[in-house]
């Protein structure tokens, strides 16, 4: 702790009580009045009058001021406060070491259920221990209050963070400068303790947070803000200091300068910006300096002894001094009531208590690979010597700088204390706590890329192992093809990586800078996908049942390739070349492929064929076409198909005249100069799979191009009478012809020299396919001489033109 050297001259020095009106008695006598005397709470101190709230954290302070003011003043009534109240909270601690806050209700002191903080309450009491040990030197009550201590440090443990740092609370995910700082004067608190309790397990745990904490509260520093960050997130989100808060962001600088851990430049810095931005820091009527704006104005007195002390830190004894008495003054004048309580006190008696004073201005760092120290120490003006102890060593004289060699692999810690010239020495040594390590770190990579690998992006999982750092704070370095390493954490994505070959490295560097031998990983990163080609198989209708496909890629990577085939839109399943399928009915089918290479990359547009298979031949039928019987050597005809499978488009015909070989031929097939005679047209489908109509359409048809030949037997002036029977009353004749055979005969009787009817008589043959025929046409009803024409007419529709000679008959 600091302490105010332009006050030293009004304090007498250690094991003489205090005169009246000394600050240090008056601020212990008046903590005296608020602890409770007896009773089931006797021991606690309550903050202020009225007592009615007891917050361990302040009540912590208070007992830390009555150590040293016993120190100061040489009575041990003050000490002996102080360890009753750390009784009061050892009794009161849960099994985790958690204290509540308490109040008065009903005359009685009842707990709150709450608290601000775990990992402050627990630091300030262990702090509040070491120093009543130091003022009394009492082994047996630190004996008895050790297990107590153990649970304080678990207390701390029971919020620890990554990277030897605490949340405030169980279950928050903030780690705060302020609260920080304590527990790492908590932990010297320890390492002082246990060395000198003999607990060896706990002071190796201590030392180790001491050399943990020196790392993680150095990386509370904010170099673009140029102050110490308030508090730090999970995840590395960190939360900037605004110099225009007074609580916490000011508070977090001054407290990281108490730690002794902020170089000179920076405290000195630190603290002229913390009297720019609030100069008004040590005026006890100053609003908004703890509260926000909107809230009710609470000043903070209770905060000044730990700024004064900053400013002390920083080599502004002067400003201390004069905030000192600023802020003494205005305690007298309020009659100490509130905001000034027991912790304001307590601090200000730590403030201006006056003892040689030991302060470590140089040394190792908290991790170090060299096996060499030097140590740079001072003390207050009233320190004549020092002495030093390596590794608990006995204590020896020593002078600074005081260097040590051949210093083996592990934790070591320096104790310095500075003796007055009366040999009083330090009551509680300035120690440096270290640890060396000159043995690498080993990496591993847990997994990388296929080789070759990409899919246009590569990820890396690693961790990394070490005899002493922990595996959760050694920091990896990545190079991605022989880049300069950079910071990365596992796992490490690289985006868009092109195609090529590609050289991953990384290691690993523990806390003292030992740096592992890489891990490599050497791959073809391949973000282009392959080509597939099918290179046989059907393609169109087909008849066959199984359908067998070859296929093959290209890619520009090496390496073997695979892949998915699929029918339809089933899904793609692994297959090979060649692939056959077997298929019982008929139908329309599509095949795809597609490859896969080695990385990963599918072709995204799969190679195709659509196929049918087709096993029933289509059907035929005729259109239009010549009529059975026809005089024109012409024909035309027309006709069209229909298929199962193959729409009516893919059909193709083939035709055939007179039993000639099928041919192709599409609608209409005109014929023309066509000979007489009977004629056989046939035409047949074939669809798309080649099957043909196995019952062509079929038309038969007879040209006759020559008429019919008719001859009349009824002699010419043949006399007809219409009485029987004596008298023929018919005309008689017969008719041939050569081909389609006789439809008709029409026989005209015309009336000749006097008016009459004209008779037409037409007569069927009988037989309508005969090529011959005879016919007999009854003579008209009136009497009279007719001339008798005859024409005959074939199925062709031939007649005969000119019909045979006409006759005259007579009708009587």
């Amino acid at each position: 702790m600091a302490v105010l050297l332009a006050l030293a001259a009004m304090m007498p020095g250690s094991g003489v009580r205090a005169a009246a009106g000394d600050p240090v008695v008056e601020d212990a006598e008046w903590i005296l009045t608020l602890q409770v005397p007896s009773g089931p709470h006797a021991g606690l101190i309550a903050m202020n009058e009225p007592r009615s709230l007891c917050i361990p954290y302040f009540a912590n302070m208070a007992a830390s001021g009555l150590a040293s003011a016993t120190l100061s003043s040489g009575d041990a009534r003050y000490a002996e406060a102080a360890w009753r109240w750390l009784d009061w909270y050892a009794a009161h601690m849960d099994a985790s070491g958690f204290v509540t806050d308490y109040e008065l209700s009903g005359g009685s002191w009842v707990s709150t259920g709450d608290y601000d903080s775990t990992d402050a309450y627990a630091a300030t009491f262990l702090s509040a221990v070491r120093a009543a040990y130091a003022a009394t030197g009492d082994a047996q009550r630190l004996a008895a209050i050790w297990p107590a201590v153990r649970r304080a440090t678990d207390a701390m443990l029971a919020t620890a963070a990554p990277g030897y740092l605490t949340y405030a609370k169980p279950g928050w995910n903030l780690m705060y400068a302020m609260d920080n700082a304590e527990v790492y004067e908590g932990w010297i608190a320890v390492a002082e303790l246990a060395l000198v309790h003999g607990d060896a397990a706990l002071r190796a745990r201590a030392d180790e947070w001491i050399g943990g904490m020196r790392v993680s509260l150095a990386s509370f520093w904010n170099e673009a803000a140029g102050a110490y960050d308030v508090a730090l997130g999970s995840g590395g989100v960190r939360h900037p200091a605004d110099w225009s808060e007074f609580y916490p962001s000011v508070t977090a600088q001054v407290w990281m300068i108490n730690t002794g851990l902020v170089p000179a430049a920076r405290a000195a810095s630190l603290a002229g910006r913390i009297d720019r931005e609030n100069p008004s820091w040590d005026d006890p009527w100053s609003p908004g300096l703890f509260n926000p704006p909107e809230g009710p104005q609470v000043r903070a007195i209770g905060w000044w002894p730990s700024f004064a002390d900053a400013f002390t830190e920083a080599g502004m004894q002067s400003r201390a001094l004069a905030a000192f008495t600023r802020m003494r003054d205005a305690a007298l004048a309020g009659g100490r009531s509130w905001p000034y309580h027991a912790g304001s006190a307590g601090r200000m008696i730590d403030f201006v208590v006056a003892r040689p004073d030991t302060a470590i201005t140089g040394g190792p760092s908290a991790w170090t690979s060299e096996q060499a120290a030097t140590l740079a120490f001072a003390g207050s003006p009233s320190a004549a010597a020092f002495e030093c102890s390596l590794d608990g060593e006995p204590w020896a004289p020593c002078v600074s700088p005081r260097s040590w060699t051949g210093l083996g692999d592990g934790p070591h810690v320096v104790r310095v204390r500075a003796l007055d010239a009366a040999g009083h020495a330090d009551p509680i040594p300035a120690s440096r706590s270290w640890i060396v390590d000159t043995v690498a770190p080993s990496v591993r990579l847990l997994s990388a890329p296929p080789d070759p690998g990409g899919i246009g992006s590569a990820v890396f999982a690693f961790d990394g192992a070490d005899d002493r750092t922990a595996a959760g704070v050694l920091v990896h370095e990545c190079s991605l093809d022989g880049a300069p390493y950079a910071t990365c954490v596992s796992p490490k994505a690289y985006p868009a990586i092109a195609t090529g070959s590609r050289s991953f490295r990384v290691r690993a560097r523990d806390l003292a800078g030992n740096v592992s031998l890489a891990a490599t990983h050497d791959w073809f990163a391949d973000s282009v996908a392959p080509e597939t080609v099918i290179t046989s198989g059907p393609s169109g209708p087909v008849t066959e049942e199984r359908a067998t496909f070859a296929f093959s890629a290209t890619d520009d990577a090496p390496g073997p390739l695979w892949f998915e085939c699929r029918l339809g839109a089933a899904a793609f399943s692994a297959c090979a070349s060649p692939v056959s399928y077997t298929f019982a009915h008929e139908g329309m089918f599509v095949f795809s492929v597609r490859a896969v290479d080695g990385a990963g990359n599918r072709d995204a547009t799969p190679a195709s064929r659509t196929w049918f298979v087709d096993r029933t031949p289509p059907e035929t039928t005729l259109g239009a076409g010549p009529a059975a019987f026809t005089a024109s050597r012409d024909a035309r005809f027309t006709f069209s198909g229909s298929d199962s499978v193959s729409p009516p488009h893919w059909l193709m015909y083939e035709c055939s005249l007179g039993g000639a070989a099928f041919s192709r031929c599409t609608s209409p097939v005109n014929l023309t100069g066509l000979a007489d005679g009977e004629h056989v047209f046939e035409v047949r489908a074939v669809d798309a799979s080649g099957l043909a109509d196995p019952t062509p359409a079929r038309l038969e048809w007879t040209i006759d191009t020559a008429p019919p030949r008719s001859v009349i037997v009824t002699p010419d002036q043949a006399v007809i009478a219409h009485l029987p029977p004596a008298m023929e009353r018919f005309v008689r004749g017969t008719v041939t012809d050569d081909r389609s055979g006789l439809r008709e005969v029409a026989v005209t009787f015309v009336p000749v020299g006097a008016p009459g009817v004209t008779v037409v008589a037409t007569i069927s043959c009988e037989d309508a396919s005969a090529r011959s025929c005879t016919w007999a046409a009854a003579a008209p009803a009136g009497r009279g001489r007719y001339e008798v024409r005859v024409v005959a007419t074939d199925r062709a529709g031939g007649a005969e033109s000119p019909g045979p000679k006409p006759i005259a008959v007579l009708v009587v």
